[in-house]
C-alpha cells in the first residue's frame, strides 16, 4: 500500500499535467503564494518522493491546480469525481453569465424600446411644425 507521501506526490504530478502546467510554473505559482522561492527542481523532488511537502505548500498546490487538497492527500475522491465538480462549477458560472447577459439585453431592448417612442414623438412634431408652417400663409390671407 502507497504511503501518504507517495500517493500526494503522484497525484500532484498526475494533476500538474492534467492542467498543462510545467514543474516550472508550479514552483512559480507556489513562490508567489509562499512569499519565498521555490525552485522547480523542489516541485520534481516532491513529485519524485524524494522531498517532503509542508502543509502550507500541499494547501497552495491544490489552490494553483484548482483541486481539493483532500485529493491530493488520497481522499476517496478519484480524478473523474473532481473534474465533474469543476466541469459543474464551470456550467453554474457560464448559467450566471448568461442569466446577466439576457437580463442585459432586456434592459437594451427597454432602452432600444423608448428611444423609438421619443423618435416618433418628435417626428410626430416635427410633422405638425411641418403643417403648421404649412398653414401659416393661409391664415394670414384671412
Amino acid at each position: 500500500m502507497a504511503t501518504p507521501e507517495e500517493i500526494f506526490a503522484h497525484r500532484l504530478r498526475h494533476r500538474r499535467m492534467a492542467v498543462g502546467m510545467t514543474q516550472a510554473e508550479l514552483a512559480h505559482a507556489l513562490s508567489e503564494r509562499l512569499g519565498v522561492t521555490l525552485i522547480p527542481t523542489a516541485v520534481n523532488k516532491i513529485e519524485k518522493g524524494l522531498r517532503g511537502v509542508k502543509l502550507n505548500e500541499a494547501a497552495y498546490a491544490a489552490e494553483v491546480l484548482r483541486i481539493p487538497l483532500v485529493h491530493l492527500l488520497g481522499g476517496d475522491d478519484d480524478e473523474h469525481d473532481v473534474e465533474i465538480r469543476h466541469a459543474e462549477y464551470a456550467v453554474e458560472k457560464a448559467d450566471l453569465l448568461l442569466r446577466a447577459a439576457q437580463e442585459e439585453v432586456e434592459r437594451r431592448e427597454e432602452e432600444v424600446e423608448a428611444a423609438k417612442e421619443k423618435l416618433r414623438e418628435l417626428e410626430h412634431q416635427d410633422l405638425l411644425n411641418d403643417l403648421h408652417v404649412q398653414q401659416w400663409p393661409l391664415r394670414n390671407l384671412d
